[in-house]
């Protein structure tokens, strides 16, 4: 039995306009999921419907064999953590991260045991007695981490907490999260536009667009085994040519871009694909090679420009009438308008058929 489902969940913040329509998800206890697609596609209203802040009009939400979609916010034992910390700028460290525990009427010296603890966990201690203003951006965050987990949620809520952050600190702060939510055994609901972030945290991922569920699955399926081209723009297949299928068979599909013929064999075939059928191919920039000579799979190419990434060459290529990203290893640089072949991975590619126009 799951302990947090949305069953059937509808609603939005219009009357008649659902965000989330037939929204169904279970999440099992000590589970990190994230809710990962582009702004507007209901993450964050999904998080804003867990925690009580907006009411479905139709739909459940049970928690721990508990119905608690009638029931107040303060009522649901469930933490926050918000993209834009939410601190009292008034209140020290301490006070902050009290300040839930106060509100639940805590005894004086349980508040004090739990708050250090807190503080420990998020390699605060020390900074008790210092106003947000004193703090580094990543002192804040851990700040508003701690003052979440100090009440003991049932479920943790995140809502791009790390998007103020930069790089360096991102990084560091994802490793923590990730340490203390199984040191917790927290059950925690992520929300984050960053593929990266999803990868590298979750449990399992929910892939999101326009308030419904594209894919569910554990990270490594998400990225090598994406459901829909939407799920397979958002993890990378950044790449897209146009071309018309030559021919179909059990093991492969060869569609003709510019007049050559591109082998590809996806895990997936889109549905009604028939000789003729228009379609796009997607790929990734990494899993492209650039070639000097004719091989199979390639493209005629020329090089618009380079930029060094150390380890590797980005280049953006011409081909097809189309501009499209290639990263490749090494540091040779190739110079701008050199021609080239475009070698594509005929399992590195995912098929999209293109909606006739009528």
């Amino acid at each position: 039995m799951s302990y947090l489902k949305l069953d059937h969940l509808v609603g939005g913040y219009q009357r008649g306009v659902p965000v989330l329509n037939d929204y169904c998800l279970e999440v099992e206890k000590g589970e990190l999921i994230s809710l990962l697609g582009p702004s507007g596609c209901g993450k964050t209203t999904t998080l804003r419907m867990i925690s009580g802040f907006l009411r479905p009009t139709s739909g459940k939400l049970i928690l721990d064999g508990k119905d608690i979609t009638a029931e107040q916010p303060n009522k649901r034992n469930i933490g926050l953590v918000f993209q834009s910390y939410a601190l009292f700028p008034h209140l020290s460290v301490f006070r902050n991260v009290a300040f839930g525990l106060q509100m639940r009427h805590v005894a004086r010296d349980e508040i004090a045991a739990r708050v250090e603890k807190a503080l420990a966990m998020t390699d605060l201690t020390g900074l008790e007695s210092r106003l947000p203003s004193q703090l580094s951006g990543g002192q804040r965050q851990r700040v508003a981490l701690s003052r979440a987990i100090v009440i003991e949620p049932s479920v943790l809520l995140l809502d791009e907490p790390l998007s103020n952050l930069d790089a360096k600190l991102r990084l560091q702060m994802r490793a923590e999260l990730s340490r203390i939510q199984r040191a917790l055994n927290i059950t925690m609901i992520y929300v984050t536009h960053d593929q990266t972030e999803a990868l590298s945290l979750s449990d399992r991922i929910v892939v999101m667009n326009r308030g419904n569920i594209d894919q569910i699955g554990v990270p490594e399926d998400i990225y090598q085994r994406p459901a829909t081209p939407s799920v397979a723009r958002f993890v990378g297949f950044d790449n897209q040519l146009e071309g018309r299928v030559r021919s179909i068979n059990d093991q492969s599909v060869t569609v003709e871009i510019d007049g050559t013929p591109i082998v590809a064999k996806p895990h997936k075939l889109p549905g009604n694909l028939t000789a003729g059928s228009a379609v796009s191919l997607l790929f990734r920039p990494e899993d492209a090679l650039l070639a000097d000579r004719e091989g199979e799979n390639c493209l005629d190419a020329s090089v618009l420009f380079g930029t060094f990434q150390g380890k590797s060459m980005q280049y953006l290529i011409k081909v097809a009438d189309r501009d499209v990203a290639v990263v490749v290893a090494g540091p040779r640089r190739r110079a701008d308008g050199d021609s080239v072949k475009l070698s594509l991975p005929a399992e590195g590619l995912i098929i999209e058929k293109k909606e006739q126009r009528l």
